[in-house]
Formats: structure tokens, C-alpha cells, sequence
């Protein structure tokens, strides 16, 4: 993330933040099934198998919450009473100590040091497109003053499954400072280390927690349709002491968009639609379908396109939400195809010729009432046939049939015949004539 664009995200988030109101926590209004399904996640994106460990004071919903964390709702985990997150920010040192567990994957990142009140959320989920990804901030009251004091509370989300590029995830963190393998966490980000990413909240009033991180994206690349587990754990190092958090924006746990089309019969123009567009900034489509030419992109949220010819497609469309761009590929099946008789004919008299509507309808039906893939005509006049595909996907041809005038060779002979006589005739009739007035 580019330096500039980072003190311009912490200041359009927190600069106003002497105007707003508390940070407001209702750790009643949802289950935590419905925190995840209802609150957290959205996309194309199936849920199962939600579970939450950790004491119920420690997850709850967050709202009225823009400017004071840069997100308006969402959810929240703890090492703490979740309410103690509202501010103003009058204390050093707010806590709740449960004097609960710890977790053994967040203690392998932390191997020095023990870990305490876990809060964990966790699920398995199945995604509809190649990346999952969900915006967060993670804060504490151990800034500023417990940095480098082994005091250094930690989070991750650690996520499971298939691999795109071979072999499986187990476990892999994807709570990172961006551009790096590192954690999250109270050392690790602070005033002095990573500071891009840190926001002193020392006097804030809407929220209590001492510091706060920037808007930070969790991201993994993963594989269309396979399932997925995924654990967002929150935990105190050290002691049980002074509460850390973390926010998990509303509607960002985003596994792809899922493609939508309408009218797949061959002629028609095929409408493509795409769930949630209203997270999506931009958008490529490629139909497959390269005899089209230009017609074969598209930058159109919702566009259509008209295929060439019946068929197997497939389609690729790359969505862009928050600067992060997912893909989406999809087999269609175009039904039918155009239906030609040919170009229109003449025939002699008593001929007839065979039309033939081509192969692969479902039925046929002609103008003269036969419903087979061809029919024998020998009659002048126009010829129609209408045949159905898969899918009722229908098309149809006309053709004109003409009869060719004959020729009457022996009527010609005799016209000829009687021209030549009667010229004989009149010749005659002269010569007669003049051999008269001579005698």
C-alpha cells in the first residue's frame, strides 16, 4: 500500500473522530451462527459448521461505528468484555480478566511467551470464486505503553484447505502486515515499528482501545468449489491483562460473486447477471466466443451478448472489489442453431427436390403439415420449416420453389412450318398472277 494512500485512509477514518459518537456494542442482537451468515459474510459463498469457544462477553456486534473504526458494523472479538471498546477513551489500562485458555496454533506464533483468553471464531465455507478475502483492524490497550515488554497480544486467521498452487493449507495466517509474512501484533506494529499501519488513539472519543491498526485486507487465493476452514482467533500474551480486539468488518468476507444467465437459445441475446454487484468496481468479461470479434469482451456489469453458432462456451468473467480482483469461469451450453433450406431454386416440370432441415432438432414441423428432419416437393410455392431444440429452443427457414416453363419444340416446328408455307403460298399466288396479265 502506497505510504500516502495509507495517512489518507487513517485520516478520512479517524480525523473526525471528536465529532462522532461512541462505538455501540450489542452482544445480544445475533446469534453467532447469524453474526457470521447474516453480519459477516457475503458473495456466493456457502456456510456450515460455525462455531465459537471463548466466554460470550468476548464476541459480540459493533455499530454507529463510522468514523471511530472505519467501518459502520460488523464483528468483534476479544481477549476482553466486548462492551469496554466504547468510548470515549478515558482509561490506560481497560480490562476484563477471565483468566481463560489460551490457543495452541496462535501459541506456535508466539512460542516465547504464553497466551490467554482466547476468543475464537471459526467455520468451514465453500467459495464460488478463486480468492476469499475480509477487511479488518486490530486493536489494543497494550499500545503504546507494553511494546517490547512481552506483553505482545496477537491474533491470526488461519485458514485450511486445498492449495490452487499444490498441496494443502493447514493453518496458514493470512492476519499479515502487507507485503510480509509477519503477524499482526502488538510489537510488530506500533509507533515506531510499521508505523504506516498505526493510528495513536490516545484521546480518542468514540472508541477506548489506546491504538488501532489501519484497515488492513485478509486475502488467500483458493479453488472454486472446494471447502475451506477458516479460524479467527484473538488472545492476551503474557497475562490476562488490558483487553485487545478485533474488528471484522459487516458484509466483507467475500468467497466470489456467482454467475447468472437468461435466454441460452441460439439467436437470442444471452443476459449475463452477477450477485452482489453492488460490491463489485469493475469488471472483464470474456464469452468465449472469439468469431464474435470485439463483441467478445465486455466491460458491462450486466451485459448480453449474441453467440455465432450453437455450442459449449465458456465463460470468464474477473471482478475487481477493494483494488482485489477474482475470477469466475463457467460452461454455458448455447442450444440449436440456425436452420437454412438453402437459397430458393427452380425445378423442370415433374421434378422434385428433397429440403432437408439439418440434424439435432428435438421435432420438426413444415408448412405442409410433415413433422421429419426432410421432405420431397415437387409443387411450386413457398416452403417453411420450424424446428426445436434442447431447452424449447426453436428456428426457422423459408424457402421459394419454382417450376421452369417448358418448351414445346414441336409447337415451335409447326409455327415454323406455317410461316414457311404460307409465304410459299403467297409467292405462288404471285407468280400465278403474273403469268395471267403476260397471256
Amino acid at each position: 500500500m502506497n505510504k500516502k494512500l495509507q495517512i489518507f485512509i487513517i485520516l478520512s477514518c479517524f480525523s473526525l473522530s471528536v465529532f462522532g459518537q461512541e462505538l455501540k456494542i450489542d452482544k445480544n442482537k445475533y446469534s453467532t451462527e447469524e453474526l457470521v451468515k447474516e453480519v459477516l459474510i457475503t458473495g456466493s459463498v456457502i456456510i456450515k459448521n460455525i462455531e465459537y469457544t471463548g466466554n460470550d462477553d468476548a464476541v459480540g456486534y459493533f455499530f454507529e461505528g463510522d468514523p471511530s473504526v472505519c467501518f459502520e458494523r460488523g464483528i468483534i472479538l476479544a481477549t476482553g468484555d466486548v462492551d469496554n471498546a466504547s468510548g470515549p477513551n478515558n482509561s490506560p489500562d481497560t480490562k476484563t480478566e477471565f483468566n481463560s485458555n489460551g490457543d495452541s496454533d496462535l501459541q506456535k506464533l508466539i512460542k516465547n511467551y504464553q497466551t490467554f483468553d482466547a476468543s475464537v471464531l471459526e467455520f468451514d465455507f465453500k467459495p464460488s470464486s478463486d480468492t476469499v478475502r475480509f477487511e479488518y483492524i486490530f486493536a489494543s490497550e497494550e499500545w503504546p505503553e507494553y511494546v517490547d515488554q512481552g506483553f505482545n497480544d496477537i491474533f491470526a486467521f488461519f485458514l485450511s484447505g486445498k492449495n490452487p498452487a499444490g498441496g494443502k493449507y493447514k493453518n496458514l495466517n493470512i492476519a499479515l502486515i502487507p507485503g510480509t509474512n509477519t503477524p499482526v501484533s502488538i510489537d510488530n506494529i506500533n509507533s515506531n515499528k510499521n508505523s504506516q499501519y498505526y493510528y495513536d488513539n490516545s484521546d480518542g472519543e468514540t472508541i477506548e482501545y489506546d491504538g488501532l491498526t489501519v484497515p488492513l485486507i485478509a486475502q488467500a487465493v483458493v479453488v472454486p468449489g472446494e471447502t475451506y476452514h477458516i479460524k479467527l482467533v484473538i488472545c492476551d500474551v503474557g497475562d490476562s491483562d488490558f483487553d485487545s480486539g478485533v474488528f471484522l468488518k459487516a458484509t466483507s468476507f467475500f468467497g466470489g460473486s456467482s454467475m447468472s444467465y437468461f435466454n441460452n437459445c441460439f439467436g437470442d441475446e444471452t443476459k449475463f447477471e452477477l450477485s452482489n454487484s453492488e460490491f463489485i468496481e469493475s469488471v472483464e468479461w470474456d464469452f468465449g466466443d472469439p468469431d464474435s470479434g470485439k463483441n467478445n469482451k465486455s466491460t458491462d456489469l450486466s451485459p448480453t451478448h449474441k453467440f455465432t453458432k450453437g455450442g459449449e462456451f465458456t465463460i470468464t468473467v474477473i471482478t475487481t472489489i477493494n483494488g482485489v480482483q477474482s475470477t469466475i469461469t463457467e460452461k454455458i451450453i448455447i442450444y440449436g442453431r440456425q436452420v437454412f433450406l438453402g437459397d430458393d431454386i427452380k425445378i423442370e416440370q415433374g421434378e422434385t427436390v428433397v429440403l432437408d432441415a439439418g440434424p439435432g432438432g428435438v421435432s420438426y414441423l413444415w408448412s405442409t403439415g410433415e413433422t421429419t428432419q426432410t421432405i420431397t416437393v415437387s409443387n411450386a410455392g413457398k416452403y417453411w420449416v420450424e424446428v426445436t431444440f434442447e431447452e424449447n429452443c426453436k428456428s426457422k427457414d423459408e424457402i421459394k420453389i419454382s417450376v421452369k416453363e417448358e418448351k414445346c419444340i414441336c409447337c415451335l416446328l409447326a409455327l415454323i412450318f406455317g410461316i414457311v408455307m404460307a409465304v410459299t403460298s403467297l409467292i405462288l399466288f404471285f407468280i400465278a398472277r403474273s403469268k395471267a396479265k403476260n397471256m
